[in-house]
């Protein structure tokens, strides 16, 4: 990733309007050596007036974004689950019935079977 030394010599190259938004992409996203090499930025930097070229910058730029969207919903859908199966678990583990579980839960009597079993 740029380093600070290296962010404080791009700023200025921002004063050039045609390499403006290439130069926000890379502080924005803070790219590594290989993203930036990856992007061609280099290429990129020296013909930045192709409409092509600015279009494929932002459909990445676009592209990061709805990635780590994803990612977040990913995350919580499978951490929302995660925390279903342990409370699941703590109640069976407390003798309450299996049957009340499973309908306070929304999870099958087999996920909680599988993952008691796992877990103990």
């Amino acid at each position: 990733m740029f380093n600070a030394q290296t962010i404080e010599q791009l700023v200025p190259l921002k004063q050039n309007p045609k390499l403006k938004p290439i130069i926000d992409l890379i502080i924005t996203y803070n790219l590594d050596k290989e993203e930036y090499e990856r992007m061609e930025v280099s290429n990129f930097m020296w013909s930045f007036d192709d409409e092509q070229t600015f279009r494929r910058m932002e459909a990445y730029r676009e592209g990061l974004e709805k990635g780590e969207k994803k990612g977040e919903k990913r995350g919580q859908k499978i951490g929302l689950q995660q925390g279903k199966l342990e409370t699941a678990c703590n109640l069976l583990s407390k003798g309450i019935p299996i049957e009340l579980i499973m309908e306070a839960t929304s999870l099958s009597k087999n996920e909680i079977q599988k993952y008691h079993k796992v877990r103990t």
